[in-house]
This record gives structure tokens, C-alpha cells and sequence, in this order.
């Protein structure tokens, strides 16, 4: 996002500027001057260091490698691809990072896509997974996508094709959130700041039977990471359905998302969701309790268009 690398480049030359002027403070023969060189040259310094120490902080020690992961991922999309952010919000820290142009999805119209050869992306940086309520509501219905990459840093969508409105959509995806009825079987009753607890083992019930390839889930693992790292490799998913079964996901701590495979033979409406511990008993239910933000049910490509 252009104002945000304009707002980096104006601190980049705000830092030069009192480097200069302490510099030739430092230079003066009054001493006066040169203190007030000195304080320039701290405060130059103090900008320096505070970016680095964004990045450094404890608290983003777990949350840095899954950025990361994503940004890296963001910047490995094909160079001739159109990315897109919705709204207001675009990805800003995603675009400085990764050096990609983002763009508003809210205008471009489905006529206006269809006209551009370039494949095109939907990117969701982690504070969009998170906060944005309506956005994710929009993404339900405004495109045909499939998702192509989940983490703890964000998820990237493969744009097929963009729809005008809700009316005007023919999406088959499913988009069963935190208030949905959909959780059903193992959740609690009611939804807490966005988000449904469920135990290890718990039922999404689909709103009407569908052919299913591939699911997305956003979800909250409040059990701390057992060492600094992305990963929790003592917790993984599985997902079953009538005809189908994942191999198991590992699951990361704190808020991130799961893509998993699925491909099921035959339409089902009734996902089973289960936490396991690979390292105990991977046929066993772990004896813990995660949160789900919203489960996403993609049809196969070929029947979504």
C-alpha cells in the first residue's frame, strides 16, 4: 500500500536528516552544539532500533516465523499476478514486505476481471483473519476461489472469478462462521469475541449437502508452544466425513489457519472435526479444547464453475 512505504520512506529520510545535523554538531567547537549533536545522533539511533525491536519483542518471537512464511509466500505468486486486499484494508505490511502491489477488490467489477489475462489472488494478512468480520461475509459471496495457502501469517486465495453481488453469485463454497448453527455437536452454545470453544472432537453440520475437495478452518489454539517455534507437533486435525478422511494437520499455537484436503467421493453434511496427539495415540481424541473463528467447505474446481 503506497501511503504506508510513503510513510517508511519519510522516517528512512527523517533519520538521515538527524544523523546529518548531529554529525556536524558533533563537528562544532561549542559545546552546547555538540550536546545538542549528541541528543540528534541518540534520537536517530532510537528510531533505528525501535523497528528492529518490533520485529525482536518477545511477545512476536512465535508470531515472526509464521509472517514470515507468509510474506515469503505472497512474494512467490507469479510476478504478472493481480493481488488483492478489500477496502480500506489492503495489506499494507504485507505489500512493504513482500515488495507487491495490492489492490482494492471493491473496484473492480466481475466484467473488469474477466477482461485481465493475469491470474489474480485474494490476500488475507493475519489481523484480516482475525478482525474482519465483514470482509470474510463478502469473500463468502464475491468470488469463486480456492485457497492455496493457510498459516499463522495469513491466507492467499486463488481468484477464479469475481461476482457484482450477493444475488448476482454462484459460488458453491460454504462459510460456516462463530454464530453459525452450523457448529454444532461438541461447541459451546454461543459464540465468545468471534470465536466458538470446541472440544477435541466436535460436528460442523453443512447448511445443505455438497461434494466436498477442500476445507479451510481459522481457529485459536490457546495451548503454548512447547518450544520457540511456529508449530505445536503434539496437536494435529484430522477431518472425517461418510466417505472421506485427512491425513492429519498440525496445528500451530495462538490464532492461525488449517487447509486441509478432504476430496470426498460423494456429498456429505456432515464434517467431523478431531484434535489428535500424533505422538501418543493418533487414532485417540487429545484431551484439550481449541476455538474455531469459521470453517470454509470448498466443492472440487471443476464443479464450483
Amino acid at each position: 500500500m503506497m501511503w504506508l512505504r510513503r510513510i517508511m520512506l519519510g522516517l528512512l529520510f527523517a533519520q538521515l536528516g538527524l544523523a546529518f545535523l548531529a554529525v556536524l554538531g558533533l563537528m562544532q567547537r561549542r559545546i552546547s552544539v555538540r550536546w545538542a549533536g549528541g541528543c540528534l545522533l541518540l534520537v536517530s539511533a532510537g528510531i533505528s532500533a525501535s523497528g528492529q525491536l518490533l520485529w525482536q519483542r518477545p511477545d512476536r518471537s512465535i508470531e515472526l516465523a509464521g509472517d514470515q512464511a507468509f510474506f515469503q509466500a505472497v512474494s512467490d505468486l507469479p510476478a504478472d499476478a493481480l493481488l488483492f486486499g478489500s477496502g480500506w484494508w489492503q495489506n499494507p505490511v504485507v505489500a512493504l514486505v513482500s515488495g507487491r502491489r495490492m489492490r482494492n477488490e471493491e473496484a473492480w467489477t466481475a466484467h473488469g476481471f474477466e477482461q485481465q489475462a493475469e491470474p489474480g489472488y485474494w490476500v488475507f494478512d493475519r489481523y484480516a483473519m482475525a478482525l474482519d468480520e465483514h470482509v470474510r461475509n463478502r469473500f463468502a459471496w464475491r468470488c469463486d476461489c480456492e485457497p492455496i495457502y493457510a498459516g499463522r501469517g495469513g491466507e492467499i486465495f486463488r481468484i477464479h472469478r469475481f461476482f457484482d453481488s450477493p444475488e448476482d453469485s454462484l459460488t458453491e463454497m460454504q462459510r460456516i462462521d462463530a454464530s453459525s448453527p452450523g457448529l454444532a455437536e461438541g461447541f459451546a452454545p454461543e459464540p465468545q469475541g468471534g470465536l466458538r470453544w470446541s472440544a477435541a472432537e466436535s460436528f460442523v453440520k453443512l447448511d445443505a449437502a455438497m461434494p466436498v475437495a477442500q476445507l479451510l478452518i481459522n481457529y485459536r489454539l490457546p495451548a503454548p508452544p512447547v518450544s520457540v517455534g511456529d508449530s505445536v507437533p503434539s496437536l494435529a486435525l484430522r477431518v472425517s466425513a461418510t466417505s472421506c478422511e485427512s491425513q492429519p494437520v498440525p496445528l500451530s499455537a495462538g490464532n492461525a489457519s488449517a487447509h486441509i484436503e478432504l476430496n470426498c467421493a460423494s456429498p456429505v453434511d456432515r464434517i467431523q472435526l478431531r484434535l489428535v496427539d500424533p505422538s501418543a495415540n493418533a487414532d485417540a481424541s487429545a484431551d484439550t479444547f481449541w476455538m474455531v473463528r469459521e470453517v470454509q467447505i470448498f466443492p472440487p474446481q471443476g464443479e464450483a464453475r
